[in-house]
């Protein structure tokens, strides 16, 4: 049975969730996106998404980059794109609308925007009309590694850490802030080789975090694991990230009450 505590001051409970389903929860969670401003971070490669959940010119998903809300989704040929989950037009959300044509198109009025640019590339209510140029999304930089889609408000100057664990296993959802829970993973022996990547163990198992920020105290793990991780220890990894998001949560909660 899943359950889905909407308070912020509560645990956050998607253990039965898949990727999607958890992104998709914290839209109820987070009804407004935020933008951090961080010199030290906006260089960098971000984790923001398993490679595995966007489909080539089908499924828009949710992602994050520092609290911001961003459209990952991939053109035609593949390409993974990311992009502000607003249309310029009219502000609604990317996430509500559909790929037609290899283009990007808002649930709201139907404008279709291109691949990698973002530029407006057509208007559904006036066919006739060339679609004004100084209508563009925002676009970001993006990569893919180690089985993740990566983005930048810039060009960073160097690729995303390398890991030998490539196959995705899960992604929890920890109700606490980014700077406290890599804190209490490193307090448990987890090494962090960039300010969004924890490797560590679970159940005797080597793991890789990808640290994606949602905004309002809300972190991303998104967990790698060897591909010759059988089934009987992927089930007791699965419990053993609950109990680890538990002792995270619980300790935040205790935290917060003492301050």
């Amino acid at each position: 049975m899943q359950r889905l505590s909407l308070n912020q001051h509560q645990p956050l409970h998607l253990t039965c969730l898949s990727t999607t389903d958890v992104i998709k929860a914290l839209l109820i969670m987070n009804p407004t996106s935020q933008t951090l401003t961080n010199d030290s971070l906006a260089a960098s490669w971000i984790p923001i998404i398993p490679s595995s959940e966007v489909s080539k010119a089908k499924n828009i998903a949710l992602g994050f980059i520092d609290g911001e809300e961003l459209a990952i989704w991939r053109a035609e040929d593949g390409t993974a794109q990311a992009w502000a989950n607003r249309c310029p037009h009219r502000g609604l959300r990317f996430t509500l609308g559909r790929i037609i044509n290899g283009r990007l198109s808002c649930a709201y009025h139907g404008w279709e925007y291109s691949a990698n640019d973002g530029r407006c590339a057509a208007i559904p209510a006036h066919p006739q009309m060339p679609p004004p140029r100084n209508v563009c999304a925002t676009t970001f930089k993006v990569t893919e590694t180690n089985g993740m889609i990566w983005a930048s408000r810039s060009e960073p100057t160097s690729p995303p850490p390398q890991t030998n664990q490539t196959m995705f296993l899960r992604t929890l959802a920890v109700r606490a802030p980014r700077d406290f829970v890599a804190k209490r993973l490193v307090g448990q022996g987890w090494t962090q080789s960039d300010p969004n990547v924890l490797e560590g163990t679970i159940d005797g198992s080597n793991v890789t975090a990808f640290v994606s920020d949602a905004g309002n105290n809300l972190v991303l793990l998104h967990i790698n694991v060897s591909h010759e991780t059988g089934l009987a220890q992927v089930k007791k990894m699965h419990s053993a990230l609950r109990r680890l998001r538990q002792e995270v949560e619980t300790c935040w909660i205790s935290e917060g009450e003492d301050k």
